[in-house]
């Protein structure tokens, strides 16, 4: 799945979004859901007000969406919750955010990876079989893809590439840590 691992704050987040609400998409928390009714959220309030409690989207468009979401259920505490089923129906982007918080047991601050990346292919509502992605998706998760970098800065901390967002690298500056690479530093191997 084409993508891209990011490490960004909030701020850094609504960055990507306010895009995504440009390029006239809208977003879906994926939450367990008490109906097979999903959440659309069409501005950066609804947004900031979903992301207090969920870290992860599915970004839909009209130009890319053809299908609807593929629903399945589960049962928690003789209660019925439903979700929506990855790369089913759709097909849309898929988006991870990472977000910063204070660890309990060291009193740092931490910022988690994210992800953003879409399916070449997706299965049909019925199930029967895969269908290729129409080209709007990949476009628009490139003109997304292309509003990250030119917010961020290109790291390694690791053996992966990750795409470290303005917010977050003045964050570690600042002694916030990558969850995952807690030891490495922004004055380390950064690159434009």
């Amino acid at each position: 799945m084409p993508g891209l691992q990011l490490y960004q704050t909030e701020s850094d987040e609504l960055e990507l979004v306010k895009v995504a609400f440009e390029e006239g998409c809208w977003l879906v928390p994926d939450s367990h859901y008490e109906t097979t009714d999903v959440d659309k959220l069409f501005t950066v309030e609804e947004y900031m007000q979903t992301r207090a409690s969920e870290r992860h989207f599915f970004i839909l468009g009209k130009a890319f969406s053809l299908e609807q979401l593929i629903m399945d259920s589960f049962t928690k505490d003789g209660k019925t919750l439903f979700y929506i089923v990855p790369s089913s129906g759709g097909p849309f982007l898929e988006y991870l955010g990472g977000g910063m918080f204070v660890d309990d047991a060291t009193g740092e601050k931490r910022i988690r990876s994210g992800f953003l990346e879409f399916s070449r292919d997706y299965w049909a509502v019925d199930l029967s079989r895969k269908k290729s992605s129409p080209p709007e998706l990949e476009l628009t998760y490139k003109r997304l893809a292309q509003s990250v970098k030119a917010q961020s800065t290109r790291i390694k901390p690791g053996k992966g590439i990750f795409w470290l967002g303005n917010d977050a690298k003045m964050q570690l500056k600042s002694g916030a840590r990558l969850v995952g690479f807690e030891s490495w530093a922004p004055s380390q191997h950064c690159s434009a």
